[in-house]
């Protein structure tokens, strides 16, 4: 995809990729990566990546998805991290 099509998704998306995401208390770690990821992201995408993935690769994700307009800080971003790496691919709630 160019560089111009990113581009302009973004700009199409931008409101609902700027907004926050706050964690609600008692939210289990599928639910906190349906909240966070599916706006971009079709859950089987996810899925396919779970337990696959290693820490860092998981690491990079986030920061790549930063650099589109994810906001996330550095306590949601850990949060978010420790989720991917404890789902699987038989995640009930995520990979349906």
């Amino acid at each position: 995809m160019r560089a111009s099509t990113i581009a302009l998704l973004l700009a199409i998306q931008g409101a609902t990729l700027l907004a926050p995401i706050p964690a609600r208390a008692g939210q289990d770690c599928a639910d906190q990566v349906v909240a966070t990821c599916s706006k971009c992201h079709y859950p089987a995408r996810i899925c396919e990546k779970l337990g696959k993935k290693s820490q860092r690769d998981w690491q990079a994700t986030i920061k790549r998805m930063l650099r589109y307009g994810l906001i996330l800080n550095e306590g949601d971003q850990e949060k978010i991290l420790k989720c991917l790496m404890s789902l699987d691919m038989n995640s009930d709630k995520l990979c349906k």
